[in-house]
């Protein structure tokens, strides 16, 4: 569906891997470190060389791995980061809204989510399954700004930026918060550094 005609789109696209349920050959190349060399690959390439990270060496097994994921990107009867941009924002800022949520943080399918699924609707992109209901999950959200990256102007995409991942500073301190683990907080901390590269990058195409 995405072209990775440029290092930054196959950078989102390999960071956004990190925000779906993972599977062996994820946990596989991640417990080689062959995605941490493709990460450091893709930042050079796109000439993002401000910052160097410090990969974590030491991995739980498998079925631990997985489970670590389901506490902090699901939260089953516990604290969690859900990576879902509505969470983090007012339900609504439609003040005619009649509904007692309208004001408060912590549900699904916020005015974030409406925005995300008119921009699917527009561009005749579908999602699946898991992500109807969620379709301003985080995982989404790269993958249609790599879309946008190819397929719309530069000041659209710097739009898209601007509005759509304000929320990841609070979704990274929530992630301290929870204690999750290492490869989570890092993995979200180099998504906000490229986040902040590119959206710099395009202010210099507009301005």
């Amino acid at each position: 569906m995405f072209k990775l005609s440029e290092p930054k789109q196959a950078l989102f696209l390999t960071l956004a891997e990190f925000y779906k349920h993972p599977d062996e050959g994820f946990y596989n190349e991640l417990k080689s470190g062959s995605l941490f060399k493709q990460i450091d690959g893709y930042i050079k390439e796109a000439g993002f060389t401000c910052c160097k990270y410090q990969w974590p060496t030491y991995f739980m097994d498998f079925q631990s791995f997985k489970q670590e994921f389901v506490r902090c990107f699901v939260g089953l009867n516990e604290a969690s980061a859900i990576p879902v941009e509505s969470i983090y924002k007012k339900w609504t800022n439609d003040e005619s809204a009649q509904t007692i949520i309208a004001g408060q943080k912590g549900y699904l399918m916020g005015d974030a989510a409406v925005h995300i699924h008119y921009l699917l609707e527009k561009f005749q992109i579908t999602i699946p399954p898991q992500f109807q209901q969620k379709p301003d999950h985080l995982t989404i959200l790269l993958e249609l700004l790599c879309f946008f990256m190819d397929n719309i102007g530069a000041e659209e995409v710097y739009q898209f930026l601007s509005e759509h991942f304000d929320w990841l500073p609070e979704f990274y301190d929530k992630l301290n918060k929870i204690k999750a683990d290492e490869v989570f907080i890092l993995i979200t901390r180099v998504l906000m550094d490229t986040i902040e590269w590119t959206m710099d990058e395009y202010r210099t195409y507009i301005y």
